[in-house]
């Protein structure tokens, strides 16, 4: 730069110059585009677009349009699951970036009134579009105070095809008149046609009714890899001998779930041993199902993104011996160091957060829920139940492989009832149980595991044994049976005679 007295001359190049931003003249409005309009015309009549506008249309909309309306709709507190689920499958198909909320929606629900009137489509109309005939969406399913359902109602729940957790909680003393949840319920589940084909995780709580017996129905779901239960002492005790019978056992020998989650953060991490100590508390905690701030997981990054699904890593670390035994008291406390994702809020899910999106993230199912999927699994229970799984790119959230499709978890919750802290809870405890073909050898498998054929439930056993006896050739000195009719007393007596 050369100065003189009385001009300033700049041998370099020009400083850039600066863009003027358009003066607005005073008392003048500023004049939106076309595209913010339209945005803020479908906006405000969401529920009319939707009944009138195909879906493909919306699936033309860039995914910046799509966001700016769920944005705007979730600012108002207008957005419903209707709405939400067209959204969160077009932005979905597109694999945009997007928030958290927008790939975990949550609801609450009323139950349907004790009319005596029980129909699937008075059911279905109260769950909304939780209750989907695809696989666009998986729902997470939580009945609160049960007693308020119909037993009809119980038993239409396998036909919710894409239903994918289920939490069945009843008040500790329920009234005697109403229905509850028993083991001629669940076997009524299991005889029903394809029941539950992606259910992974069952959870049942002060289900008294619910006996050992029901875990010979359990292995009818072809994906249900876990079950727990807070039932009684009386029952449950000494499970762990007849349970293996029906294809479940205990999981502390050499806890299979602690080791099912090491190995989940082990393969997102890309390491096969050594993980943090943070993450190794946040392992034990699920695998407890203990109420835990594990949405620390996830603090670094609110938004969800796509990446290249990373490879299932065999874990090669420590194997964690027994931690506890089955079956352990509610008020029971562990404590975790410094971890810092203890959470000592109790057992029970308070009502006023369970709509709250980082509160799911606290729950320990979910993650459970995500583990099974990635690691035991890997999707494969969604294709078989008809939906096409994408092998390359997966939905990630702070580095964590999320579930490959939208999650919709609902809660469906009436008045209080009476007795949730009644007096039997020193006689609860929780108990857990996991499918011994899944769980084999869980630290280092290579291949998925699917259910190769279905099980087929002892009373249908005995009924095909009954029905090929009934074909047989009498022998000889042997009266036979007339067919189709029932046994008389002389009958009985000649065959008892042998003659």
């Amino acid at each position: 730069m050369v100065t003189d007295s009385l001009t300033t001359v700049f041998t370099g190049p020009l400083p850039p110059r600066r863009r003027r931003r358009a003066r607005v003249a005073p008392g003048r409005p500023y004049c939106p585009s076309l595209v913010q309009l339209a945005t803020e015309v479908v906006t405000a009549n969401t529920e009319t677009f939707l009944r009138a506008a195909d879906r493909e249309l919306w699936a033309r909309l860039p995914p910046r349009i799509l966001i700016d309306i769920y944005e705007r709709l979730s600012s108002q507190n207008c957005l419903t699951i209707d709405t939400w689920n067209l959204l969160s499958t077009n932005l979905f198909a597109d694999g945009a970036e997007v928030k958290r909320s927008v790939y975990h929606h949550t609801a609450r629900v009323a139950p349907p009134p004790m009319d005596g009137h029980a129909h699937s489509r008075t059911f279905a109309a109260h769950l909304g579009p939780a209750w989907s005939p695809s696989l666009d969406y998986i729902t997470h399913l939580t009945l609160d105070s049960t007693c308020e359902l119909e037993k009809e109602y119980l038993m239409m729940l396998p036909d919710m095809r894409n239903l994918g957790l289920l939490r069945i909680v009843e008040p500790r003393d329920p009234a005697p008149s109403r229905p509850q949840i028993t083991d001629r319920v669940i076997r009524g589940w299991c005889e029903k046609d394809d029941p539950f084909p992606v259910l992974r995780v069952l959870q049942l709580s002060c289900c008294l009714e619910v006996t050992p017996m029901c875990l010979r129905y359990l292995s009818r779901f072809p994906s249900l890899v876990y079950f727990s239960i807070r039932g009684s002492t009386r029952s449950w005790d000494g499970t762990d001998a007849s349970a293996p019978r029906y294809g479940w056992r205990f999981p502390e020998d050499t806890d299979a779930l602690q080791v099912l989650m090491l190995r989940y953060f082990g393969s997102c991490l890309g390491i096969q041993d050594g993980i943090p100590r943070r993450l190794g508390a946040a392992a034990r905690l699920i695998s407890w199902g203990d109420p835990a701030m594990l949405s620390r997981l996830l603090r670094d990054s609110p938004a969800l993104t796509f990446r290249k699904c990373p490879a299932v890593l065999p874990w090669k670390g420590d194997i964690p011996a027994a931690a506890i035994s089955a079956g352990w008291d509610d008020e029971k406390e562990f404590t975790m160091g410094d971890a810092g994702l203890r959470d000592d809020g109790g057992d029970e899910e308070p009502r006023a957060k369970s709509t709250d999106p980082t509160y799911i993230y606290n729950n320990p199912m979910w993650w459970l829920y995500a583990a099974i999927g990635y690691v035991i699994f890997r999707d494969r229970d969604l294709e078989s139940a008809g939906h096409k799984v994408s092998s390359g790119r997966r939905p990630s959230s702070n580095g964590w492989v999320m579930p490959p499709l939208p999650i919709l978890s609902v809660t469906m919750a009436g008045e209080e009832a009476p007795g949730r802290a009644g007096e039997g809870r020193r006689s609860l405890a929780k108990y857990r149980f996991v499918r011994i073909e899944a769980f084999r050898d869980v630290a280092g498998r290579e291949e998925a595991w699917v259910l190769e054929k279905p099980w087929v439930p002892p009373a249908a056993a005995q009924d095909a044994a009954a029905r090929s006896g009934a074909d047989r050739r009498p022998r000889a000195g042997e009266m036979p049976l007339r067919q189709g009719k029932k046994r008389k007393m002389g009958d009985l007596l000649a065959s008892m005679a042998g003659g």
